[in-house]
């Protein structure tokens, strides 16, 4: 979940806070929220909470909101050049808790 974090905040710090999201304050409110949503997630997880792992589901579908409003705005190519590095780690995060065998985890363990 924290690369999905380092990918998220990247995009937005190499775009422009402003440009991205109209102004600083909203910004600052999606790195925020994102944060704590994946920390509360970890936290979850850890203690086998079924919780956990939605919200887990949620912070590490929370950078694709950022590339699709790169892609809105500046179409395919610059959504897809648009910090590769995080777009890798943010799918194998999103991977790894929607495989199969996590989602098996997630239904026979967590409370």
């Amino acid at each position: 979940i924290h690369c999905s974090l380092v990918g998220s905040e990247m995009c937005i710090r190499d775009r422009g806070r402003v440009e991205l999201f109209g102004s600083e304050a909203l910004a600052t409110v999606w790195i925020l929220v994102t944060t704590f949503g994946a920390v509360g997630a970890a936290y979850g997880i850890a203690n086998e909470r079924k919780w956990g792992y939605r919200l887990g589901v949620a912070a590490a579908l929370a950078p694709f909101v950022i590339r699709l409003q790169v892609l809105i705005d500046d179409g395919l190519v610059d959504a897809l050049s648009y910090n590769p590095i995080g777009l890798v780690f943010d799918l194998a995060i999103l991977g790894a808790l929607l495989h199969q065998m996590s989602a098996q985890y997630q239904r026979i363990y967590f409370r």
